[in-house]
């Protein structure tokens, strides 16, 4: 996967509310902790784009000369690939010019993979000779630890976010999804959706999908386990509770779509990720 646009200086892909919590978001962090933080997006739109987001002025310097630009753009693709697969879990190293770098990858998306990244800081406590001011490596573990705590909501505003920003004037699927935003963990079916919509089933089935790129049932079903898998990460709740209070109407078909995403049982996610979270 290469690395593509950033955003919210990239990213025209995605709609302009997700690269507006992006942006809202990656300012409180830096004014909260003096690090920096980008939001990556892998699509086949090029590796370019990724150098309009960068504050620090030394990196913006290695983008614009061509062989430094190739060193930075290979260190990044060796973090996206240790960071792929490894939810809640930062992959970290120093890249060509010594500085600390973290990946984290943050939410899958139709149109691609968002990551996050964050460091480009000196380890050294003299700073680094071309003027990066260095900070202690205690400091830049509280800061990740920090967006490893907060991840489970992040992705769910990233993934609001999108839904919202994808029906481009059709009030129809705007009020279809401001319903289902409400009302997800209950047990809703599209026929009660279109009620409330004023239209038919047929009618807000097609114009759903189309609009989307999701089916409504499969839609329930991926925000019921975003939910679990933010329960699951920040309560002590049981599995019985967290998969009801999800949405789930049984525990058999909550674990098989959990295990269909993750690969593991709900216990077995809680047990190898979530207790890193917290």
């Amino acid at each position: 996967h290469p690395f593509g646009n950033s955003f919210p200086s990239g990213g025209e892909f995605l709609p302009t509310e997700v690269r507006d919590f992006a942006g809202r978001y990656s300012a409180a962090f830096f004014h909260a902790t003096g690090f920096e933080l980008q939001w990556i997006c892998s699509d086949e739109k090029g590796l370019l784009p990724f150098a309009e987001g960068l504050r620090n002025p030394y990196c913006r310097k290695c983008f614009s000369q061509i062989h430094l630009r190739e060193n930075c753009l290979h260190d990044l693709n060796r973090l996206l690939v240790l960071a792929n697969g490894a939810p809640g879990r930062f992959a970290k190293m120093r890249c060509h010019a010594g500085l600390s770098l973290a990946v984290l990858e943050t939410v899958r998306l139709p149109r691609g993979i968002v990551y996050l990244l964050a460091g480009r800081l000196s380890a050294s406590q003299k700073g680094h000779p071309n003027g990066i001011q260095a900070k202690r490596l205690s400091e830049f573990n509280a800061a990740l630890e920090m967006l490893v705590l907060s991840l489970p909501w992040i992705r769910e505003q990233i993934q609001w976010a999108e839904l919202f920003g994808l029906p481009k004037g059709n009030k129809v699927v705007e009020r279809a999804l401001q319903f289902v935003r409400s009302r997800f963990t209950e047990p809703i079916s599209l026929g009660e959706v279109a009620r409330y919509c004023g239209v038919s089933l047929s009618y807000l089935s097609h114009h759903f999908k189309d609009t989307t790129g999701i089916a409504f049932p499969a839609l329930l079903t991926r925000l019921r386990l975003d939910r679990a898998e933010r329960l699951l990460a920040e309560t002590t709740m049981r599995i019985t509770e967290i998969c009801f209070a999800a949405g789930f109407q049984s525990v058999s078909r909550f674990s098989r779509c959990f295990k269909g995403r993750h690969g593991l049982s709900p216990r077995n996610w809680r047990d190898k990720y979530a207790r890193k979270m917290v």
